[in-house]
């Protein structure tokens, strides 16, 4: 028998529920339009090929997020690929990997208990909502109000960890590079030296983090029908889908168009001198390891 209910005390979560539906659409055109765009910025066929794999792949990815497995495999997948960024700006050091690989296992299976915890100490139940003329489908699981907190607390820490790291990493970049060229210390030299970097993406992420841990808290202070309210949930869900959308092939195509600009004006600035070049014979060298 379900709950039927026209009070006007639901008509904030209904509004909220449209609120979402409404921006998920709306981030899931915007990301499609995205890759559709992205694929005529380059002409070379072999970055055409490499913008059609990072940018059409994305499709399946947003269209993944809708279903109900996106939250497990955004807990594994996800930290790996900042790991393995966060190594290969250390120069793949084996030390780096082994101490991120460690607090990452340390993390998961700290999520994986509580995800065992949930299923021993809580009960499943489906609800069925019949408010103001819309039917609605709930699944509760009850007494977890603990979960999520602790779940988003390790998350936060760990994501933290891994952006003191790129930090670090950048200031001895960006410090070496006004060393080494004199660099203008404009806010477009900075800023994209955070985007070669990595840490504009792992600051997303982090916020990411940041605001499903600080979620509960804020939306307990601020009524849903409120200005702040909306305000709160429509960022909050573009984030989240930014995050696991978009952010990661704007980084990657940022890096591949400034490597491929580099190279071109290289090569185009070079042919004469190139063609002028003659080598002598040499005796053989010997290379001893």
């Amino acid at each position: 028998m379900p709950y039927v209910s026209n009070s006007p005390e639901w008509w904030p979560v209904i509004q909220q529920t449209i609120v979402i539906s409404s921006v998920d659409m709306a981030w899931f055109a915007a990301a499609i339009y995205d890759y559709r765009e992205a694929s005529h910025q380059i002409g070379d066929i072999i970055m055409q090929v490499e913008l059609i794999w990072t940018r059409y792949a994305g499709i399946a990815w947003s269209l993944h997020v809708q279903l109900l497995t996106q939250r497990f495999r955004s807990l594994t997948l996800t930290p790996v690929i900042l790991i393995l960024r966060a190594s290969a700006l250390y120069a793949n050091s084996k030390r780096v990997l082994v101490f991120l690989l460690f607090w990452f296992i340390v993390e998961q299976a700290v999520l994986l208990t509580t995800i065992i915890l949930q299923f021993n100490t809580s009960s499943l139940f489906g609800e069925r909502f019949v408010l103001s003329g819309i039917s609605v489908c709930q699944y509760t699981v009850a007494n977890i109000s603990w979960a999520t907190p602790a779940n988003n607390s390790v998350m936060l820490a760990f994501e933290s960890l891994l952006v003191v790291f790129v930090a670090y990493q950048l200031v001895n970049h960006v410090r070496d590079s006004h060393q080494r060229w004199r660099v203008s210390w404009g806010i477009k030299s900075i800023f994209a030296e955070i985007v070669v970097g990595n840490l504009f993406y792992y600051l997303v992420l982090l916020l990411a983090f940041t605001l499903n841990a600080a979620t509960p808290s804020i939306l307990l202070h601020a009524h849903l029908s409120s200005v702040a309210g909306q305000a709160y949930i429509v960022i909050h869900t573009i984030i989240s889908n930014y995050v696991y959308t978009m952010a990661g092939p704007h980084l990657i195509l940022s890096l591949r168009r400034s490597h491929a600009r580099r190279i071109n004006g290289v090569t185009s600035g070079n042919v004469e001198s190139v063609s002028e070049v003659q080598f002598e014979d040499t005796s053989p060298v010997v290379t001893i390891f």
